[in-house]
């Protein structure tokens, strides 16, 4: 909370406050547990640790130069090795064996430093994101990339979840964006949905959200919208366009008739579907059809 962390017994369901000095009226940014111990994320403190059994506190603070003071997120590694940490100085690795803490900082510079929101997806790849793009921890530690614009439409990320079909979805001021995924962490296909395809929800709000399975809760400028997965996976298929005329026009510079084909989309309340065609015999080149749905 605002004002420290709460515990909420689950017999009488009395509030109390979670005794940590350090946390007193302290602004929580996080918490995370890694299955033993409750990592804290408090504001400007660092990280803290605390062992619920023997009521131990760890705080880690100034460790090396670019340790931060600000924590957002974590998850630990398939293997149990280690955890990695989001910060406001970029993605920290904590060895749990030998209790000891690294910066991880051989990303491209281009990629930013604040990180914010993680996921673990189908295949356990362990995400963050940073300023300007993904970065992922695979099931064997290898270090994974997605900053290709083409496969980003923003990098305003404000929520971040996966679903069990090994897609990435991603909530930003230009709407949703899946992100569909191999068990290598490459991008295979991307989705996005703004106002023009039916996400009337328009930008997503940062922390605002909710995962059950493959039903995602996302907090936007008009309230709270599911986004479901399942369904997604069953989308129709767009209809077929039909010609609705043929225009034969005048010769041109080169001595050869032109024609104009023009064609008509029935796709209710869907209005960002691109076709392509081609002229079998003149070229096997797939070009988009003009804004007007016409051919030339």
């Amino acid at each position: 909370t605002p004002k420290g962390v709460k515990i909420i017994s689950p017999s009488t369901k009395a509030v109390s406050d979670l005794a940590i000095p350090e946390l007193t009226n302290k602004k929580i940014l996080f918490l995370f547990s890694d299955g033993t111990t409750l990592w804290i994320g408090a504001s400007g403190e660092g990280l803290i640790r605390f062992d619920p059994e023997n009521k131990k506190i760890t705080l880690s603070q100034n460790l090396y130069s670019d340790f931060p003071r600000n924590f957002y997120t974590a998850q630990k590694s398939h293997d149990g090795r280690f955890i990695y940490f989001g910060s406001s100085k970029g993605i920290h690795q904590f060895n749990v064996k030998t209790n000891t803490f690294n910066y991880i900082n051989d990303f491209p510079s281009e990629l930013g430093n604040i990180s914010r929101l993680s996921t673990v997806d189908k295949y356990g790849t362990r995400w963050f994101t940073l300023n300007n793009g993904i970065v992922g921890f695979t099931k064997r530690n290898k270090k994974r990339v997605i900053q290709d614009k083409k496969k980003l439409v923003s990098t305003d990320f404000q929520t971040l979840n996966s679903d069990n079909y090994g897609n990435l979805i991603l909530g930003t001021n230009k709407g949703i964006s899946i992100l569909l995924l191999d068990d290598r962490g490459v991008v295979q296909s991307v989705k996005t949905y703004s106002g023009k395809s039916g996400f009337s929800g328009y930008e997503t709000r940062m922390n605002a959200q909710f995962q059950a399975q493959n039903s995602i809760y996302v907090g936007t400028v008009e309230g709270l919208y599911l986004i479901n997965t399942s369904v997604l996976q069953r989308l129709p298929v767009p209809t077929k366009p039909f010609i609705i005329r043929v225009k034969s026009g005048a010769q041109n510079s080169n001595e050869q008739n032109t024609f104009e084909f023009n064609f008509h989309i029935n796709n209710p309340k869907v209005d960002d579907i691109q076709y392509k065609y081609r002229m079998i015999g003149l070229s096997d080149e797939w070009s988009l059809c003009s804004p007007k749905n016409s051919v030339r």
